[in-house]
């Protein structure tokens, strides 16, 4: 094998970082009254079968039984044939044959019957589905006390489900996981999870189909994280990198973990037998590092690239030897061989004769490589032509947006991660370059759409990041209703990710920004939008625990409708006031208010409201 092609080794746990959010996540789900099944998903080489590993300690760590089960390339159609006995042989364990007891050849031995093999046939579906609830509904109800917290089910190549043609699998793992959820007092039942996993050109379809399901998307590293990821990687090699070579690694590499070790691999074998690796080094290498996975077919032979450009052709990571030994023209001897070679490289690997090429990332780089690139490169030159015009002041045209807009909708549907990454880096280029030309409604609309688009590919933390960056311009630009919005839509993802001192930050500048756009408002006559802006500065305020600047900001918001005879908006304020100060029971400063308010509508003739205010409040300060 190839040493800078071995990618066994980031899979250890020792080379394992972060995934913080997303374990707890995990746990989470582990410790939950109810046991949520959950997909997990993302692009090739992100960390999937590390992550995996580590779950699978937590899971049995947690107390549950553990069944490490990948979806199979050959016989998917019997995966539930092996699964059922698997799990049902937990609960009744086969008796053992009793002694000198002899098996009558042919005796008990019918031809094999798959109770629960997929089918197409659509006549075999609703006894299918009959047969296998049958089986569930007997599971569980005798609890063995070793597995009382439940059995985690981890199947991983979920996608396979999909190109194989199984798209019914994942109606019975909603029908399944849904029927462990039901739990009576006659009938208890041990809670049985699954975990699914796959990659995130079939997460759409998967994740439409699993109605039932929690879901967990992979981000790429962050800095910090990939710098921790590198530090472990040398520590293995005993080589010492520059810290500016780092640096190079990161650029070259986008956060993703497994082209981080390819990448300093690489790095390594090019400069063997030096004992620190400095940015001379980096000089001499950078040409061979920037081809990444193009280096692996610089020595190929002729009939070796043949087979890797059959399988780029393939609309799936997979292909028999019928296929390759068309597509390739190459004798079956022949063939058989040069597989082998290729599998002794480590770049394909096979199930009975079904092959693989053994890396999906390897095979996104040939697709991309020899196979259709048309959406990627489409996508790539329309957002070059949009950001060239934004950065010369050009509105983009509305026809190369619907262009592209369709292009990302169609990406997205197909779960394609280049072009839309590809489309969303295009649209915060946009979006910068419009605000510098002072277009601040079009590039509030290129902001949106790019953090959408980074969302949509599990970059959480880009996407949150975006919305902060973008919400402080406009705040530097003195356009205060654009930066609140944003700052808005930055702490609804930064929720997602439990950022809490992020957001608490994040929160303080909504309240103020709120606080002094009700006050412009004000001033502007415009009435229900200082109301609106008033209540939003206030229970932001509250949220962060600060009532007193609540208070505060009540009192100023009720007196200054009062001096502006908006008497209704006073009367809203007030009572709020009045209402925090009971529910912290502090009867005297209500009762205050409350005095004060009756005097003010008293003395402004408007009876009206002295009535609400004595209706509502007349009998708790009796």
């Amino acid at each position: 094998m190839v040493k800078g092609f071995n990618f066994y080794e980031p899979c250890s746990s020792d080379l394992f970082v972060g995934r913080e959010r997303v374990i707890e996540e995990f746990t989470k789900l582990l410790q939950g009254d109810i046991k949520k099944s959950v997909f997990i998903h993302g692009r090739p080489g992100i960390g999937k079968t590390s992550l995996r590993k580590i779950l699978i300690d937590i899971a049995k760590k947690e107390g549950f039984l553990v069944i490490d089960k990948p979806v199979p390339l050959i016989e998917t159609e019997a995966f539930f044939d092996e699964l059922g006995p698997e799990i049902k042989g937990i609960f009744k364990p086969k008796k053992p044959p009793k002694k000198g007891a002899k098996k009558k050849l042919g005796k008990n031995c019918p031809l094999i019957k798959r109770s629960y093999e997929i089918s197409a046939n659509p006549k075999y579906l609703p006894e299918f589905k009959k047969k296998f609830m049958k089986f569930a509904g007997k599971m569980g109800k005798e609890i063995p006390k070793k597995y009382k917290k439940g059995i985690a089910v981890f199947i991983d190549n979920a996608e396979r489900f999909i190109y194989q043609g199984y798209d019914f699998a994942f109606d019975l793992f909603n029908l399944f996981s849904k029927k462990f959820e039901e739990e009576t007092p006659k009938q208890p039942r041990i809670p049985i999870m699954f975990a699914l996993i796959g990659e995130e050109r079939y997460a759409p379809k998967i994740k439409y189909s699993l109605n039932n399901f929690e879901e967990i998307g992979l981000p790429k590293l962050n800095s910090a994280l990939s710098a921790q990821l590198l530090a472990k990687r040398q520590k293995v090699s005993g080589i010492l990198l520059d810290d500016e070579v780092k640096n190079k690694i990161f650029e070259n590499s986008q956060g993703i973990p497994q082209f981080i070790i390819y990448n300093a691999n690489t790095l390594i074998e090019e400069n063997e037998g030096q004992g620190e690796l400095s940015v001379e080094s980096w000089k001499n290498s950078e040409g061979v590092i920037k081809d990444g996975f193009a280096r692996e077919l610089s020595g190929l032979s002729d009939n070796e690239r043949k087979i890797l450009h059959a399988f780029a052709m393939e609309p799936a990571n997979f292909s028999d030897l019928g296929m390759i030994e068309r597509a390739t023209q190459i004798g079956r001897d022949e063939l058989i061989s040069t597989l082998d070679k290729l599998s002794q490289k480590g770049y394909v690997a096979n199930e009975g004769e079904t092959y693989f090429i053994n890396m999906t990332s390897f095979w996104e780089f040939l697709r991309d490589s020899f196979g259709d690139i048309a959406i990627t490169a489409q996508a790539r030159t329309l957002i070059n032509i949009a950001a060239f015009d934004a950065e010369n002041g050009r509105v983009i045209d509305e026809n190369l947006f619907n262009e592209l807009e369709n292009l990302r909708a169609d990406s997205i549907s197909a779960g394609l991660i280049k072009p839309v990454e590809s489309i969303a880096r295009g649209y915060e280029r946009i979006a910068n370059s419009s605000l510098n030309y002072d277009y601040y409604a079009e590039a509030f609309k290129f902001y949106v759409l790019s953090s959408d688009s980074f969302l949509k590919v599990n970059e959480i933390e880009k996407a949150a990041s975006l919305f902060k960056e973008a919400a402080m311009n406009y705040k530097e630009k003195d356009k205060g209703d654009y930066s609140r919005n944003l700052l808005i839509k930055a702490v609804e993802i930064y929720e997602r990710l439990g950022e809490t001192e992020t957001i608490n930050e994040l929160n303080y500048e909504i309240a103020e920004n709120s606080a002094n756009k009700a006050k412009q408002s004000l001033n502007e006559g415009d009435f229900p939008l200082a109301r609106a802006n008033f209540t939003r500065a206030e229970r932001t305020y509250s949220v962060l625990g600060e009532e007193q600047k609540a208070i505060d900001l009540l009192n100023e918001a009720a007196n200054a409708f009062f001096e502006k005879n908006e008497y209704y908006y006073a009367w809203q304020f007030y009572s709020r006031l009045i209402n925090i100060f009971l529910e912290n029971d502090q009867t005297d400063e209500a009762s205050s208010i409350y005095n004060d308010s009756l005097k003010k509508f008293q003395t402004a003739k408007q009876n009206k409201f002295q009535e609400k205010l004595t209706d509502t409040f007349a009998i708790k300060f009796e």
